[in-house]
């Protein structure tokens, strides 16, 4: 600690000896290219995620759920919780459709995906539902899930997002 206090003074004494004078306004641009890069690294530690699904059954409503590593459960009826950044954005109740969820600084943790065959209007059959996950490294894509008939209260596991302290993302 006594080390890294020594070079954070050695270096504040360079800049004000040589380059404060040499450039103008350098004090100032210094503090704002390290609050910028104060930012980047907490966009990289906290990197955005999305999850989106989709279906082709044309009568079908096929609902997208979504469990944060705080166990707060993001879904149709609940789109948003308190002291969360994350939402549903997109709730599709007809086929084909899709469903979003959008998390613009995911934490570390596991993030549970599922499905609910919510719904078919005309009772035209099984479902094949594709899931694929969206941040900063890339996509990932979930198995495609075939679910036989509606239940509203079934889930369907698709996936687990594990988000890492470095911001990579797996599906297991």
């Amino acid at each position: 600690m006594a080390e890294l206090a020594r070079a954070s003074e050695e270096l504040a004494e360079l800049r004000a000896r040589e380059i404060t004078p040499t450039i103008p306004n350098a004090a100032e641009r210094i503090a704002e290219l390290e609050r910028a890069i104060g930012e980047m690294r907490g966009r990289l530690t906290n990197p955005f995620l999305v999850v989106i699904i989709s279906w082709n059954n044309e009568q079908a409503d096929v609902d997208l759920h979504v469990t944060d590593p705080q166990n707060r459960r993001f879904y149709y009826r609940q789109r948003r919780h308190a002291g969360s950044p994350a939402y549903i954005e997109v709730d599709s109740v007809n086929g084909p459709g899709n469903e979003v969820w959008i998390h613009p600084a995911a934490t570390a943790g596991t993030y549970k995906v599922e499905y609910v065959y919510f719904a078919d209007s005309r009772r035209t059959g099984p479902v094949n539902v594709r899931g694929v996950a969206i941040y900063q490294g890339g996509r990932l894509e979930f198995p495609v899930r075939r679910i036989s008939a509606p239940s509203e209260a079934r889930t369907v596991f698709a996936a687990n997002l594990v988000v890492s302290p470095d911001g990579e993302v797996v599906v297991r």
